[in-house]
């Protein structure tokens, strides 16, 4: 780092980590002095088909336990209005989420929607902000990938406006994170490769972002590592825990880096295909990685060979070879016409690819030619 940089770190949500830790729920619910009415947010099914729903009711017998297990992926506004609805009914005083990262977002926005009595609409446009801290959260995630358990923002989609919203204020840090590597035995194989690169992804931005810092890198390379070295294993032997347990660390400290960071060009480009065309997030933003990787060592070389060594690749020649290899390990799609799309549809993807937000944070201003060119790259 220069002499004359100045950077801080944030991260306020308390981590409690192990296997057989999700065992501990009821320690922290008590810790959190939660009188008794507590709102359980799930996906559709699995939570309930491998027994996790009746571990907590068991847990938490004591307690009034509301649960709302209709969280889709990519869940969208119209999909929360039921949701909010069904917490203040319930007049929670206590939000658990317990799945992916669709169903910790959820659960951030009801946390926040509970105390804060503006349209969601509202808060999500920009027009109001959050005026009164969020009731307490617990995050319990099921997959490794997004690293929602420890930021402070939650994506929603509108399909039909074909646009992604971002709910995002310090408040929304989880209060709690269990992170207990058992439960994402169950993940099938598809998922643990999308959410192992979108984990992936996320550990590489964070690395490149403009606003990358001693401490993010450290736990950015290290995430690197880590998912290079058992995401194939995770993918090929579900079981293996040791495999399971280094992808969940490597998917918390790759969040515990973007976090502070934000991520950048790749994740910019992603979000029209997930809107337009259904790509998986995890799959969407790392199609692009050998590309972007590629313009961002012209401007920082130094951190770009930090980045391919962590990978444990020769040389960025090398990484832009292994990149795709590891995809197609793990049963991934390296070209976007074998997700169907059609040569025609890139151009919808371009002009829909800047992100102010994620675009500006990349080393190297990508233009729209540019852009088109790794599309193209990929095609």
């Amino acid at each position: 780092m220069r002499l004359d940089e100045t950077w801080k770190y944030l991260s306020p949500t308390k981590i409690v980590f192990g296997v057989h830790a999700f065992e501990s729920l009821k320690k922290y619910v008590l810790e959190l002095n939660i009188p008794k009415k507590i709102l359980l947010v799930t996906g559709l099914s699995s939570m309930r088909r491998f027994g996790y729903v009746d571990v907590c009711k068991r847990m938490l017998y004591d307690k009034s336990l509301y649960i709302f297990d209709q969280i889709k992926p990519n869940p969208t506004v119209d999909d929360l209005q039921q949701a909010i609805q069904f917490l203040k009914a319930s007049e929670a005083e206590l939000v658990i989420s317990l799945g992916g990262g669709s169903v910790l977002d959820a659960g951030k926005i009801l946390a926040a929607m509970a105390t804060n009595h503006e349209p969601l609409e509202d808060y999500l446009s920009g027009k109001k902000s959050l005026e009164n801290k969020p009731l307490p959260f617990i995050a319990i995630p099921t997959t490794s990938g997004t690293a929602s358990e420890v930021t402070c923002w939650a994506t929603l989609w509108d399909m039909e406006q074909k646009k992604k919203f971002s709910l995002s204020h310090p408040w929304m840090f989880p209060d709690y994170a269990i992170i207990d590597p058992q439960l994402t035995v169950h993940m099938p194989p598809q998922t643990t490769a999308v959410t192992g690169l979108d984990a992936m992804t996320h550990a590489i931005e964070s690395c490149w972002s403009k606003s990358s810092q001693p401490i993010s890198d450290a736990f950015a390379l290290h995430a690197i590592r880590l998912i290079r070295k058992n995401i194939t294993t995770a993918y090929n032997e579900p079981d293996n825990l040791e495999a399971r347990t280094n992808m969940s660390l490597a998917s918390l400290f790759a969040g515990l880096a973007f976090n502070n960071t934000k991520t950048a060009a790749c994740h910019s480009i992603s979000y029209p295909m997930t809107i337009h065309f259904d790509i998986p997030h995890g799959l969407a933003v790392s199609i692009t990685l050998k590309e972007v990787i590629q313009f961002n060592n012209q401007a920082i070389p130094q951190k770009i060979q930090q980045i391919v060594e962590a990978f444990d690749s020769d040389s960025l020649e090398s990484f832009v070879k292994d990149m795709p290899k590891l995809m197609q390990s793990i049963g991934l799609p390296i070209r976007l016409r074998d997700l169907d799309l059609k040569e025609s549809d890139l151009e919808t993807i371009v002009q829909e690819s800047v992100n102010p937000d994620r675009m500006k944070n990349n080393p190297v201003e990508l233009s729209y030619k540019d852009i088109s060119q790794i599309l193209t790259n990929i095609y």
